[in-house]
């Protein structure tokens, strides 16, 4: 119930959940990237320069086009696929002399080679558009319209952690009428990383759809993650948040991972290093300044030229953040949530692990297996992610804390009852016990009366009849104190009862204790009603009479005003004899009826003094439990108590082959 509980509160643990799952990042060592991925960083000292000397209308953001456009040039002739510009270009530059900056660069894209260029965004991660490129920038020798793609990353919670399959540029109404129809393009566009993979396949990026995952090559789907929440509960649930068509990113490593040489270094290299560098390469052009916010975290090794240093950097680049994207799929390593089924799995038998631990073992000790499983728990986390496999944590802990406390103050409040319950009972059997003494005290006084009496007829030699009914009398009182200690050794519940059986009828035994039982008591008289043929069992007599004497007892006890008690034996379906005994006595509670065949449990009205030991019908039901038959009653406060005894009419047969043995 806690699991489910735990479960239903998933989507709350959502942040708790990413955070951790950015430390298990961390934790994880870099692995080797892609070595088909190619990175070209702006620098900061390049773009500062460009920033302090640029003209007031120049719309070059990073540095002149005309230098971006020269190095596209030679870095196109040095053999690269792709390149992806990782810059917007939504309008042209209006300086005077526009061959000065966008007329190299145009021409730079018109050469052969594939280029993937930057749609302009607008708004926010939950209402985008786009923006095509300027009409310069679009036009081609070969083709009419160039590969347009989105910059935005999905990034749950603040942290990249995914790009987005499904960009659908969606401008509002307001926004439509601000904006000329050819400028706003409310459309689909596929990321940048993905769209320069696809062109790296040679395969269309077509298969980016609204409902679909497959669009990257081949035929081969990426597996998604559906939403910035997680739901435990998504199997069960009617509607589940819209699918974002989210690739998780398997980062390769923390920034650095991917060496991204310096946009002075392509500068100064020569034709020959160009094509050792960016030959038959996916290459990502971009900012080497400005930072994302990613999970991995880390300082890398300082470098030299080629490259840029990010030795100081801790955060990661745009073009590293595509890098990984594309390296996630051309490696085919896809972070993988375990399936929902092994979540349920571990939160359940974590839970019951420790619910059951809290039950059997001593709170330090399976407080001690909470904080185990814990660390086991996350143990398995960083080990999986390993294997690019992402456990959820947060969630499972917090089930197995969970049932952990609960389960202790469960076992804190049981132990307070059963200490409460132990010392009831204890006050029980010293009562009990003092009865028992007080009962087993009479006969033996009245025996050391008796034998000092024949001890004196013997010394006056007048011992003649009178002596013999002393001893028979000093016998009644030994068997009445053997009872008494045979019903105190009954009520021990390690001790099985040996059973006799024999054929007898309970009829004629019950009319004989019900002459023996009227004899102490003057206000009580019995009624014994029984079938006309009697009542034939087989059964231990010695034993079922004294469940029959001992309810019997019970009547006299709670039936102070007296009465007359009647002792119905009766024929029921299925082979039994029912023994039934009614009296009009002080009843009892519905609460004392579950009770009053507990050992030492009594159903003594307040303020009243009625002897007992509580033990008398705790023996009742032992033996009728021995017998293979049982014993219930029903009562009402003040209107008396009906005590149903009933036995099978013949034992066992494993009773019948013991006693055919013997």
């Amino acid at each position: 119930m806690i699991s489910i509980i735990v479960c239903r509160f998933s989507p709350n643990l959502s942040t708790l959940e990413f955070a951790l799952l950015d430390s298990l990042f961390v934790l994880r060592p870099a692995r080797t990237p892609d070595s088909r991925i190619a990175l070209i960083g702006i620098e900061k000292t390049a773009i500062d320069q460009h920033e302090e000397g640029r003209d007031v209308d120049c719309a070059c953001s990073l540095v002149p086009r005309n230098k971006i456009g020269r190095e596209l040039s030679r870095v196109k002739q040095a053999g690269a696929k792709v390149t992806v510009l990782d810059l917007v270009l939504e309008r042209t530059c209006p300086v005077k002399v526009p061959e000065e900056h966008d007329q190299p660069l145009v021409q730079a894209l018109r050469e052969p080679g594939e280029v993937i260029l930057t749609a302009k965004t607008i708004s926010n991660p939950d209402k985008i558009y786009f923006r095509d490129p300027a009409a310069e920038f679009m036009w081609a020798q070969e083709q009419s319209h160039r590969i347009i793609a989105s910059p935005v990353l999905y990034s749950p919670r603040g942290t990249i952690r995914g790009v987005s399959l499904i960009q659908k540029g969606d401008p509002s109404e307001s926004q439509r009428q601000r904006l000329e129809p050819l400028e706003c393009v409310g459309r689909t566009l596929p990321p940048l990383a993905v769209a320069g993979y696809c062109a790296f396949m040679e395969e269309p990026c077509e298969a980016v759809q609204e409902d679909t995952t497959d669009c990257a090559a081949r035929g081969a789907g990426i597996p998604v993650w559906p939403s910035t929440t997680i739901y435990l509960l998504e199997p069960l649930m009617s509607e589940v948040a819209d699918s974002s068509h989210v690739m998780l990113i398997n980062w390769a490593g923390p920034a650095g991972t991917f060496p991204m040489y310096s946009f002075s270094a392509i500068q100064n290299a020569s034709n020959v290093q160009l094509r050792s560098w960016f030959k038959d390469k996916l290459v990502f052009v971009g900012s080497g300044a400005e930072t994302e916010y990613t999970p991995m975290r880390g300082t890398p090794a300082k470098v030299s030229w080629p490259y840029v240093d990010q030795s100081g950097e801790k955060a990661m680049t745009g073009v590293e953040v595509h890098a990984n994207v594309a390296d996630t799929i051309m490696q085919r390593r896809f972070l993988r949530p375990l399936p929902l089924p092994l979540i349920w799995i571990l939160v359940v038998g974590c839970s019951l692990v420790v619910a059951l631990a809290f039950e059997r073992l001593s709170t330090w000790v399976a407080t001690g297996m909470v904080l185990l499983e814990v660390g086991l728990i996350f143990l398995a986390a960083v080990l999986l992610m390993r294997w690019d496999c992402w456990l959820y944590v947060v969630i499972p802990v917090t089930a197995v804390a969970t049932t952990g406390v609960v389960s202790g103050l469960w076992g804190y409040a049981c132990s307070r009852h059963e200490a409460s319950r132990l010392a009831r009972e204890a006050e029980v059997r010293d009562a009990a016990t003092q009865a028992l003494v007080h009962d087993l005290k009479q006969p033996l006084a009245a025996i050391s009366g008796l034998a000092a009496a024949i001890r004196i007829m013997e010394q006056a030699d007048t011992a003649d009849e009178e002596a013999l009914e002393l001893v028979q009398r000093i016998q009644g009182q030994v068997e009445r104190a053997v009872e008494d200690i045979d019903e105190l050794l009954m009520a021990s519940p390690d001790r099985d009862l040996p059973l006799e059986y024999r054929p007898f009828d309970v009829a004629s035994l019950a009319a004989d204790l019900a002459v023996t039982q009227s004899l102490k008591s003057t206000v009580h008289d019995f009624q014994v009603q029984a079938p006309a043929g009697g009542a034939v069992i087989s059964a231990d007599p010695r034993l079922v009479g004294r469940a029959i004497a001992n309810l019997m007892d019970n009547a006299i006890k709670y039936w102070p005003a007296g009465g007359t008690i009647i002792v119905r034996i009766e024929k029921e379906p299925g082979d039994r004899i029912g023994i039934r005994i009614i009296d009009r006595g002080v009843g009892m509670s519905r609460e004392q009826q579950s009770r009053v065949f507990e050992r030492f449990e009594r159903a003594v009205p307040e303020g009243s003094a009625i002897p007992g030991t509580g033990i008398g019908l705790y023996s009742v039901r032992k033996i009728a439990q021995a017998h293979r038959g049982s014993v219930s009653v029903t009562s009402e406060p003040g209107a008396g108590s009906t005590f149903i005894f009933r036995l099978p009419v013949e034992p066992p047969r494993q009773a019948v082959k013991e006693r055919t043995v013997r």
